[in-house]
């Protein structure tokens, strides 16, 4: 890795490669038996996922007093579909807010926008009563729930409730949803 030497000699955290590796390197001399310097030990631990996890924490942070600071429904709304997209690495997101009876979406993510036209994202619980959208927001509980139609490479949506607002969505091409995403 070129400069490898300087970044030992720095002794902070470095990354090379693509896609990035974070690496500590941790030093110590060698000496021989007069107590003289022979050469340098150089340790290179691997700590890309802790960089990654500090860097998560640190836009939580981040996105914890803009959530704060948010006086908005529609606000908070978008705070939380960038918060999912950009921090949680999700191609989608969306926030239903119960109004009236039905759910509309309040804010959407880019990909939403450009595979369902809004009035597709619709929920009319009396129309739909099995909805995932719906039950979610009716029993309170977070789903995972398999997409149908027309919403491009979203194969499932992690659904969190709102309490008495509506829902969040999650969506997701993989399919897969970590346990620190769940909770």
């Amino acid at each position: 890795a070129p400069g490898l030497p300087a970044d030992i000699e720095h002794g902070e955290v470095f990354a090379v490669g693509e896609p990035l590796s974070y690496y500590d390197p941790q030093t110590s001399a060698i000496r021989d038996q007069y107590g003289s310097a022979r050469g340098l030990l150089v340790v290179l631990r691997e700590v890309t996922g802790q960089q990654h996890r500090q860097e998560r924490l640190e836009t939580l942070q981040a996105a914890t007093q803009q959530f704060i600071e948010a006086d908005q429904p529609e606000q908070v709304a978008q705070l939380a579909v960038d918060f999912a997209t950009r921090v949680l690495d999700r191609e989608a997101a969306a926030v239903f807010l119960h109004d009236d009876g039905a759910f509309e979406p309040r804010t959407v993510s880019d990909v939403l926008t450009e595979y369902a036209d809004e009035g597709a994202l619709s929920v009319d619980p009396e129309a739909t009563p099995d909805h995932p959208v719906w039950r979610t927001y009716e029993d309170g509980e977070r789903r995972v729930a398999t997409l149908d139609g027309d919403v491009g490479p979203l194969e499932t949506a992690l659904l969190l409730p709102l309490g008495d607002h509506g829902v969040f969505a999650i969506g997701s091409a993989d399919g897969s949803y970590g346990t620190e995403e769940q909770h």
